[in-house]
């Protein structure tokens, strides 16, 4: 019979496969967030917690496929982050453009009167918050033949996600062959 310790081996062994470099550095299908994970087995079930803080529950698949339970989804900036940052950017190019502006000729609105609707805008000044896909996946291959698939319940609460799988009531990790 598997261990605890036999799934989470194969659970890194899993996650250590996959290429988790940014995409700042160019790479293609990338994964820019590891989400935390817990696995916890009982007498009667498995239990897997997934932090996903700040993520929509819209935004995660789960699905078992060759013994495979993965997680996977994407963690999406708010509109209110995206329009921070393109009125970011785009000060900084009207900032750009006035200087380059000042040099051929002055325009219609004076520079003071420019810089004081610029200064109306919001600014990002600190953001640690990663955004991005993540995937985590966990081999059950060890343990499904104890495994009831048909009980699976999820839930998803507080950024917290909890996948529950109960056990058979009757399974045998043996199987007795007759000769006939």
């Amino acid at each position: 019979m598997a261990t605890i310790f036999d799934i989470l081996n194969t659970l890194n062994n899993n996650n250590n496969s996959y290429n988790y470099s940014c995409k700042r550095q160019g790479l293609v299908n990338t994964i820019d967030i590891i989400p935390s994970i817990d696995v916890t087995m009982t007498k009667d079930m498995i239990l897997v917690e997934t932090e996903l803080a700040g993520i929509s529950k819209d935004d995660i698949e789960i699905d078992i496929k060759n013994s495979i339970l993965t997680i996977k989804g994407e963690k999406k900036k708010n509109s209110f982050q995206q329009k921070l940052q393109l009125q970011q950017s785009k000060i900084d190019q009207e900032f750009e453009e006035d200087d380059d502006d000042e040099l051929k000729a002055k325009n219609s609105q004076p520079l003071s009167k420019k810089l004081e609707n610029k200064s109306n805008k919001d600014k990002v000044f600190i953001s640690d918050r990663s955004f991005g896909k993540f995937k985590r996946q966990l081999d059950l291959s060890k343990v499904l033949y104890q495994l009831d698939l048909s009980s699976i319940k999820t839930k998803f609460e507080n950024g917290l996600l909890t996948i529950s799988i109960n056990k058979k009531v009757d399974y045998s990790d043996s199987l007795k062959i007759l000769i006939k």
